[in-house]
């Protein structure tokens, strides 16, 4: 029964990782971005 329950959550598990994953992707991005304005103000 438990693997069953567990099989059904998985959609949802996936959709709620996937959010997750983008969002970091997100600010890493973002981080990057504004390091690098940093660097070209330096220059």
């Amino acid at each position: 029964a438990m693997v069953a329950d567990t099989l059904g959550q998985l959609p949802a598990l996936n959709a709620r990782l996937s959010e997750a994953v983008s969002r970091e992707r997100q600010t890493g991005m973002q981080m990057v971005q504004s390091v690098l304005e940093r660097i070209g103000e330096v220059k």
